[in-house]
This record gives C-alpha cells, structure tokens and sequence, in this order.
C-alpha cells in the first residue's frame, strides 16, 4: 500500500514532534512546518513532486499566517486534500469561519492519539466518499455526451430539425425590415432542444457542417417566395447563423451560390451572422472567405458583439455591413449600468463611422426601446416584438403586416408539439406606437 503523507503545521514545538512521533510510528511520512507560511510553501513544493501532500493538520493561531490564512491560500491553489483543524479554547468565533470555508474535521485540545486516529481515518474516507462520487458524475456526464452525441448524429442524418424565425424590427418605422433563421432540434424523446444546448456539441464533432447546410438550403427555400414579393423595393433580409468551420469547408462558398440562386433569391437578401468570437479566433483564415462573399453580394454580420473578444483595431478590415449588439448589455438597459450604456453606445457610434447598421439583440420592454433610438440604434429583435415563430406563422405575420403581442403584456399559447408561439395577432403601428 502506497505511504500517505501527512503535513503538520503548528508554531507548538511539543505538538509538532508528538504529532510526528505519532503518526511515523502509524506508517505515515510525515512533514512538519511551524507557521502557515512554511506550510504553503512545502505543500506547493510537495505538489509538483512523486510525494505530494495527502492531509494537512493545522493549528489556527499561528504567527506569519494563521490557520484560516492557510487555509484560503490552500483553497485559491486548488489544493485537492483534506484538512483537519486544530482548535483550542477560546477559538469559537474562529470556528464558525472555518466552517464557513467547507471545514468539516476539528481536533480540539487536548487530544489523544485514539482522538488523532479516528479524525485522520474520517477524513480519508470523507475524500475516498467525494472521489468515489466525482468519478461516478463525471463518469455519467461523459455517457450523456456520448449518448447526445450519437442522438445528434442519427438526427443530423433523418434531418430532425425545425426552423424559426424571428422578426427585425426598425425601431423608428416600426416596418419589419428582416428575419433571423433560428435552428430547434426536435429530438424524438425528450421534444425541442435550444441551439444552446447542443451547437457546441455539433461544433465540437464536425456535425455543424451537415446542419449548418440543412438549415441555409431550409430557410432559403422555405421563405423564398416572401423575400422576392416584400424586395420590391429594398432588400428584405434573411439572417443565417453560420460556424467557422462552415466558412472553412473548400464547397462552403459553391454551395451558397447554388442554395441562393435555386432559392432564385437576391444574394443581397441574404445575411450570414458569425459570433464575434468564431471571427478572432480565425481572423487570417476567414477574412479571405468574407471578401469572396461580399464580392457575391451576399451581406454579412457580426452577431453577439461586444462580448470581449473582438479587437476594435480589425473591424475596418472586415466587410461586415451589421453588428448586432449582445443581449447581455440590452438587459442592463434602466439598471443604472453606466458602463453597459457606455459600451452599447461606443457600439453605435464606431458602426456609424464604418457605414454599417446596428441591431439590438434581446429587446424585452418599451423603455429599452425609447432608450436604444435615443442612442441612435435603427433596428432590434427580441421577445417584446415577437419570438421565433414557425414558418406558416411568420409567413401570415409578413403578408398581414402583423406582429404579435408582447410575451410579457400577453403570453402567447404554445404548440404542444413544438413549444414555439401560436401567435395571437395585433398591428404592428398600433403595438409599437412608442
């Protein structure tokens, strides 16, 4: 049986030793430190070598740095082992802390060596219990992945998805001007799953690359014949999500051609929207795929921006005409967020000097509304207007020139097949006469 190493730190010379003594004679290696600060640089020592530490006994009162110091340190490290405490009279208010930080074992003053014995052996079997279930979560979560993952597969081949679509609003006219294609699985047991919750899987797999496909040639098709009657005059835009591993396929670029011109839509209906993350992660590689689709026609956006990952010093480089502003600032919109204000409206004023549009992602009450057009934001989308309604839905909501109502003003009944809104109707005007 392999040797455990126990650390003791204690600024009692008499404890230390008798400590020592003690649990050597039990078949331990035992390490001994006077105050906190030795004790934290002989377990950072111990880690990175063949004998790391595998319990530490410490007192709470201890010069340099106490027991409770210790045991921050310990936790800021990610130190992965069991603690006992020793405590003595008068450590009461000391002891609610302790317990505070997830101290469990106290060995309280004066003790024996039966008292040491069964603390040490509680402690162990404490950590062998929490091992021992960690191995089983993180055993189960790796079968549901797997599991997920062979469903995604199976699905991404019998095409068991649906598509929805949510409305872009101007802010100003009121007009619908847009469409975002929004991607639901429908998994046969357990019903529709959000593309938070397993885009990253199929980004992870390489599954995005056949779906990402389905859902360009689905939507393209499917509103086709809307988007060339409301192009009389502008562009009506369809927005598509696209990964950067979609970009970076060699038949990605032929593939759009085909899909828009078989669709017979303007490739400037068209707005392929990429996270402003999958863009600098990949900036040489993608900047070339985004200038022969410009070239096309076809319009580009940067969705979630203003995340944290974008550099403003790249963003003339690339021929986005539209930043779609996160939902995270939007949400902060009459929450006295300074900062958010300031960070949505820098936004706005670097896409005006670029030439581009902006749109406000998230928009869930009339005062973010009145607030985004003080700022100067012409468009926005979001669950006030409408959420991601099926095709036949949105398709009446276009020919209508209707909308419907607000979720929160007036919930909207859901299809008990797909979870998505039924779609009670009301004016566009007459709902957003702000």
């Amino acid at each position: 049986m392999e040797q455990r190493h126990i650390l003791i730190a204690d600024d009692e010379k008499n404890i230390r030793l008798c400590l020592g003594i003690m649990l050597r004679s039990s078949g331990f290696k035992v390490s001994l430190a006077k105050n906190g600060t030795e004790a934290l640089s002989m377990l950072l020592r111990f880690n990175d070598s063949a004998e790391p530490v595998d319990l530490l006994i410490t007192d709470i009162r201890m010069p340099e740095l106490d027991g409770i110091q210790l045991i921050r340190c310990i936790s800021q490290f990610e130190f992965n082992l069991p603690v006992i405490v020793i405590t003595g009279f008068g450590d009461k208010k000391m002891l609610i802390e302790l317990i505070g930080l997830g101290i469990q074992d106290f060995l309280e003053k004066p003790f024996g060596n039966n008292d040491v014995s069964r603390k040490i052996d509680k402690a162990f079997e404490r950590q062998r219990r929490f091992k021992e279930n960690f191995r089983k979560s993180h055993t189960s979560s790796l079968n549901k992945k797997k599991e997920m993952e062979n469903d995604l597969q199976i699905s991404a081949d019998r095409k068991e998805f649906v598509l929805r679509y949510q409305p872009i609003i101007d802010l100003e006219t009121k007009d619908i001007i847009g469409i975002e294609a929004l991607i639901r699985w429908v998994h046969p047991q357990k019903g529709i799953i959000l593309p938070t919750d397993f885009i990253p899987l199929a980004e992870e797999t390489g599954l995005i690359v056949p779906i990402g496909a389905w859902v360009l040639k689905t939507a393209c098709q499917q509103i086709a014949e809307y988007i060339r009657e409301l192009s009389a005059e502008k562009p009506f835009i369809l927005g598509i999500n696209v990964s950067t591993r979609q970009l970076l396929q060699e038949d990605f670029f032929i593939n759009i051609k085909k899909i828009i011109k078989e669709s017979d839509i303007n490739p400037e209906c068209v707005k392929l929207e990429i996270t402003e993350s999958a863009i600098m992660d990949n900036v040489d590689i993608v900047l070339p795929v985004f200038k022969k689709l410009r070239k096309q026609g076809i319009r580009l956006a940067i969705d979630d921006f203003g995340t944290g990952y974008s550099s403003l010093s790249y963003l003339h480089l690339f021929p986005f005409d539209t930043l779609k502003i996160d939902r995270s600032f939007v949400d902060k919109i009459g929450l006295d967020d300074d900062k958010s204000m300031k960070i949505i409206q820098a936004v706005i004023s670097l896409a005006s000097d670029l030439d581009m549009n902006v749109v406000a992602e998230g928009i869930e009450n009339e005062f973010q509304i009145k607030r985004l057009r003080e700022l100067k934001c012409k468009y926005g989308q979001g669950f006030y207007f409408s959420e991601p309604l099926p095709s036949e839905r949105i398709e009446y909501l276009l020919r209508q020139n209707c909308r419907p109502l607000g979720l929160k003003e007036n919930p909207v009944p859901k299809n008990s097949k797909t979870g998505d809104s039924c779609c009670k109707m009301t004016s566009v005007s007459e709902h957003l006469n702000l």
